[in-house]
């Protein structure tokens, strides 16, 4: 990014973008359009958008807080509704293996399939994210930073310590340079096709390492390699440092072809933004064993015990819900609160009678709310490492994102609660969710929002 922004690049990109997001509201529906794009990988996501849109966010004077918020609702939530993300084959075979040991006829997939529309948090998530844009309110500690953002040009707070790459002197390129828009687009394009089909290729090798068989023309082959990608000790990691090297090398070689920087400048441009990521490994680091000690401690049996095993048929998906979601708010972990919970619950619902003849629905609703309560810890947890992924690609200040993202997480929680888990478990149709909630969070925030105030110059 540094380099990127030394080569004209980035300000060319911004520039370009700035034909489209012709004001406040759609620069901000410009950066979440962008969030859906990248729907293959929540790190992915996080990384590339967070840093690619700091300086478009910046030139509306748009809070870091605010493009925090953007950038974490589209990244959990876009990757675990994906019909092809690095989550989807967990997530399957999850349900795959619960359903084959409950003796039910259906694949893991066609479970998947079927409890898309009741993904009620994930996709009210996104409901609220461009509601939020189209109205232009805010509420709570969001309306204060967006204020203090838009009135004052304080894009940080006073007291706050962004982390991840920061702008500077430096990093802005000399007034003679041009600015070419395909300068940052080609490398950010580089990184992305890189990551996908590093995750592909990945996948695929350790899906032949194991004896399997792979085919490039079956989708059901591309989606279990995705899966297979973020499996094993290392996960995805070495796809995502490949893809970063490989977009760095084209962003060289763009500077230095073009005789934008000397090839000195563009090594120093580079090793710049080095001593300022620090404090974010470290963070990120913190948060990972801080999960391991969660996991060690039992706090996810703590909390399943807390709430008791005697949950009565109407419950169901409500109580999975808020379990899901309070596990994995307490470890940080999505993926440990879906692994615990649906080994667990998803018998005890089906014992309960949940997928008898004609109440199938509950079955797949509490399946669907073990996962959605699940990605809520992961969307908005101190400790989750997308959310602390997302304060560093978008050199926010951490307690600062958590602390204006949790309302608005709360409030759709809330209202995924009621009106989707609740009352189509208690026989709403379906469609009716997709009809109240928008209505309802309109509602809200026009009735408890504020319009931002006009700047002062």
């Amino acid at each position: 990014m540094h380099v990127l922004s030394r080569n004209g690049g980035l300000g060319g990109l911004v520039d370009a973008l700035a034909k489209l997001a012709t004001s406040r509201r759609k620069a901000q529906m410009s950066i979440s359009l962008g969030g859906l794009a990248l729907f293959f990988d929540d790190y992915s996501n996080t990384v590339v958008l967070g840093n690619t849109m700091q300086k478009l966010s910046d030139k509306w004077r748009m809070s870091r807080e605010k493009l925090a918020y953007i950038v974490d609702s589209t990244t959990a939530p876009v990757a675990g509704l994906a019909l092809l993300s690095t989550w989807i084959a967990m997530e399957v075979a999850l349900l795959g293996d619960e359903a084959k040991s409950l003796g039910i006829e259906l694949s893991g997939y066609a479970i998947f399939i079927e409890m898309l529309p009741m993904r009620f948090y994930c996709i009210g998530t996104l409901i609220f994210l461009f509601i939020n844009a189209g109205v232009g309110r805010d509420f709570g500690a969001m309306y204060k930073a967006e204020s203090r953002a838009l009135v004052e040009g304080k894009l940080h707070g006073d007291d706050s310590e962004p982390l991840g790459i920061q702008s500077s002197e430096r990093m802005e390129p000399d007034p003679s340079t041009p600015r070419r828009w395909y300068n940052g687009l080609i490398p950010i394009a580089c990184v992305i096709v890189g990551i996908v089909f590093g995750l592909l290729l990945l996948g695929r090798f350790r899906i032949m390492a194991d004896g399997g068989v792979f085919s490039f023309g079956s989708f059901t082959d591309w989606r279990q390699a995705f899966g297979m990608a973020v499996g094993g000790h290392s996960g995805a990691s070495p796809v995502l440092f490949f893809a970063s090297v490989f977009g760095s090398l084209v962003a060289f070689g763009l500077s230095i072809g073009q005789k934008l920087l000397t090839v000195r400048q563009t090594f120093q441009a580079f090793v710049s933004g080095m001593p300022t990521m620090w404090m974010a490994v470290f963070i990120l680091l913190m948060t990972w064993s801080m999960q391991k000690i969660c996991q060690n401690l039992g706090t996810a049996e703590y909390l399943i015990d807390l709430l008791g095993d005697e949950m009565p048929i109407w419950t169901l998906p409500l109580l999975p819900f808020i379990v899901a979601s309070m596990m994995s708010f307490a470890i940080g972990s999505s993926w440990g609160a879906m692994g615990i919970l649906i080994p667990i619950i998803l018998p005890l619902s089906y014992s309960m009678g949940a997928y008898q003849s004609g109440s199938e629905v509950i079955f797949l609703l509490t399946a669907a709310a073990i996962m959605d309560g699940a990605i809520f810890g992961d969307h908005c947890s101190p400790i989750s490492d997308t959310t602390v992924l997302t304060s560093i690609s978008t050199g926010c200040d951490h307690i600062a994102h958590v602390k204006t993202q949790l309302p608005y997480a709360i409030v759709t929680m809330a209202l995924s609660g009621i009106f989707g888990y609740l009352s189509v478990g208690g026989g709403m149709p379906i469609w009716l969710f997709y009809l109240l909630f928008p209505a309802v969070a309109a509602g809200i925030l026009l009735l408890f929002g504020r319009r931002i105030p006009e700047p002062i110059n």
